[in-house]
């Protein structure tokens, strides 16, 4: 959908080239971000494959485990990106530098763990990063992230996330009911009653 404070504006048809270069820009940055890729067009199968074998991680093809896994890999990210289109803080996006870049990192990093052998394993070793979407607001849903360990984060991801305005709890904040709780509601779009907490 379009900003709702959006106006129209008249070009002359004696204006220059730049002033109509400036104007379609002017258009362009208008439009939601997931609405400008369909100004590229339908992908070719051919690309399509190109994508799957560069990004699919190979204990998803290897093809003695059947197509079901990569069904799930597509059908994952997919819900990512109809999430993508219904959030207005990604599609008008203009404070945060490689915002989408970063959300799909999570998103890719997401789905390669999730379908791993062996889950028997201790997620306080590692700093596993889960996006949260809080589909709770008007305008779409909300992004947030949450670490399983994040004093195991490096500091290159840890300022690339902070840069796009995520704020992550500490360990010792995870350890409390309300950042369960708070965690928990904008997951499950569930209310807070009045101490901050799931009823």
């Amino acid at each position: 959908r379009p900003r709702a404070n959006s106006k129209g504006a008249y070009i002359a048809s004696g204006e220059s080239a730049a002033a109509l270069q400036n104007a379609f820009a002017t258009a362009a940055s208008l439009l939601p971000v997931s609405q400008t890729f369909e100004l590229d067009g339908a992908l070719t199968d051919e690309a399509c494959h190109a994508l799957f074998a560069q990004y699919m991680p190979t204990h998803v093809t290897d093809a003695r485990l059947g197509m079901l896994r990569q069904t799930f890999w597509v059908a994952y990210l997919h819900r990512c990106v109809l999430v993508f289109d219904q959030s207005d803080e990604f599609n008008y996006n203009s404070e945060h530098d490689n915002l989408g870049s970063t959300l799909m990192e999570i998103m890719l990093s997401e789905v390669d763990s999730a379908l791993r052998t062996g889950q028997e394993r201790a997620w306080k070793a590692e700093a596993h990063r889960q996006l949260i979407y809080d589909f709770s607001h008007p305008d779409g849903p909300k992004f947030s992230v949450i670490c399983t360990m994040p004093d195991l984060l490096v500091a290159e991801e840890r300022d690339k996330l902070c840069a796009i305005g995520f704020e992550l709890p500490t360990v010792e904040e995870l350890a409390t009911r309300e950042c369960l709780d708070q965690y928990l509601a904008r997951a499950l779009s569930l209310s807070l009653d009045e101490r901050g907490r799931i009823p």
